[in-house]
C-alpha cells in the first residue's frame, strides 16, 4: 500500500490543489485496498447469497481465461472483493472549450496528460465541475462503477460491478486487464479504444468457449459489436463536421451563442436518428437521442472509448485474432508518435 505515497516523496514540488487532490485520491485508493476480502474466502461462506456466489465464481473464471487464453496481465487483480457501499466508486469529470472540440487536459505524475479527472467524492467532482463551468468550459460528469490502477495495485472486484449482466462483467474485467497489460502514456483515447475493442473480442471468445456457438448471448454480443462500430463511425463523422463548423464560425464577428450551438448539436442528433439509428441491432445507443443538452465534453467522452474501431478490426484480422501478437505490436509502437497514425499506416499498407 505504499504506492500512493511515493508520489509525495518523488515529487516534492507538487503543491496546492494538485497536492490536495493526490492526497484525497491516495486515501480513497488505500481505503479500498484496506477493505479487500479474498474471493476464495468469500466462497467458503455458507450464507453467501447464491447469485453473488455465482458472479464471484464467474470473476475467477474470467481472470483465468484472460491470463491463460488472452495473455493479459492479471497477476493478483480481481482475486479479492470490496463492498463499496455506494452506487459509484468514482466520479469522472471531463471538459472542453465552449467553441472547440478538443479535450481539457489534466497533467499527472507517471501517467502524463489525460482528458479526465477522477474523484472518490461526488462533492469534489461537482466542485471541479463548477470551477470549470465558471471558466466557460463545457463539462460532463459521470459516475463509474469500475476502474483500473493500471497495474500499480491489485485491483479488487467492487460490489458496484456485481450488478452487471454476465457479459458486461466479463467485458469490464477484460477491459481493465488490457489497461493493466499495456498503457501508452499521454494517449488516453487510444488506450481506451484499444481496451474497448479487445474486451469486445475477448468477451466473445470467453462465451464461445463457455457456451459454444449460436447461443443467444453470443448473438447479442455480435449485435452490440455491430452497433459499436456504427457508433464509432458516426462519432468520427460528427467530429470532422463539427470541427469544420467551429472553424468557419470563428470567421464571423458575432460571438457564438449557446442557442446557436445547441441548434447545431441538435442537428447532429437528428442526423443520428435518421441515418444511423435505423441500422442499429440493439438499444445500446438509444441514450444519445435522449440527451437534452449535448455538449463538446460529452461528445469527446463518447469518442474516447469508440475511436477508430474499424482500424482495430483490421489489425485483429491481420494478426488472425491472436491477442499476444496484437499486444506485442502495440507495445512496439513508437511512444513519441500518435498511435492512431501508426495503426492507420499499417492497415493502409495491408488493406
Amino acid at each position: 500500500m505504499k504506492g500512493p505515497f511515493l508520489i509525495f516523496c518523488l515529487f516534492p514540488w507538487i503543491q496546492g490543489c494538485m497536492l490536495t487532490y493526490l492526497i484525497k485520491s491516495s486515501y480513497g485508493q488505500v481505503d479500498l485496498l484496506w477493505h479487500r476480502v479474498p474471493i476464495q474466502k468469500m466462497l467458503l461462506q455458507e450464507d453467501l447469497p447464491q447469485e453473488k456466489r455465482r458472479k464471484l465464481q464467474l470473476v475467477l473464471d474470467v481472470r483465468r481465461f484472460a491470463q491463460d487464453q488472452l495473455h493479459l496481465n492479471v497477476d493478483g487483480n480481481y482475486s479479492s472483493y470490496v463492498e463499496v457501499g455506494r452506487p459509484y466508486v468514482t466520479y469522472i469529470v471531463m471538459a472542453a472549450p465552449f467553441n472547440r472540440l478538443e479535450p481539457y487536459l489534466w497533467h499527472f505524475p507517471f501517467i502524463g496528460s489525460v482528458p479526465y479527472k477522477g474523484f472518490f467524492s461526488k462533492k469534489d467532482a461537482k466542485e471541479e465541475s463548477f470551477f470549470l463551468k465558471k471558466k466557460g468550459y463545457d463539462v460532463y460528469v459521470r459516475g463509474t462503477t469500475a476502474y483500473s490502477t493500471l497495474g500499480w495495485f491489485k485491483d479488487p472486484i467492487l460490489s458496484t460491478m456485481l450488478s452487471y449482466s454476465d457479459e458486461d462483467l466479463v467485458n469490464v474485467i477484460i477491459h481493465e486487464s488490457v489497461h493493466a497489460t499495456i498503457f501508452i502514456k499521454g494517449h488516453t483515447k487510444f488506450n481506451e479504444s484499444l481496451a474497448t475493442y479487445l474486451a469486445q473480442k475477448g468477451t466473445e471468445l470467453f462465451f464461445l468457449k463457455k457456451e459454444g456457438q449460436n447461443t443467444k448471448i453470443l448473438q447479442h454480443l455480435r449485435n452490440e459489436y455491430h452497433d459499436d462500430k456504427l457508433f464509432s463511425r458516426f462519432l468520427g463523422e460528427v467530429k470532422l463536421r463539427l470541427k469544420s463548423w467551429y472553424k468557419e464560425r470563428e470567421k464571423i464577428p458575432q460571438k457564438l451563442t449557446q442557442e446557436e450551438k445547441d441548434k447545431k448539436l441538435k442537428e447532429f442528433q437528428k442526423y443520428f436518428s435518421t441515418k444511423y439509428h435505423p441500422q442499429f441491432k440493439t438499444n445500446k445507443y438509444n441514450f444519445f437521442l435522449r440527451i437534452k443538452h449535448l455538449n463538446n465534453a460529452q461528445l469527446l467522452s463518447f469518442s474516447t472509448y469508440y475511436a477508430n474501431m474499424d482500424d482495430f478490426e483490421k489489425i485483429d484480422i491481420l494478426f488472425q485474432g491472436d491477442f499476444s501478437k496484437i499486444l506485442s505490436f502495440v507495445k512496439k509502437m513508437n511512444q513519441e508518435e500518435d498511435p492512431f497514425e501508426q495503426l492507420a499506416r499499417l492497415t493502409n499498407q495491408v488493406f
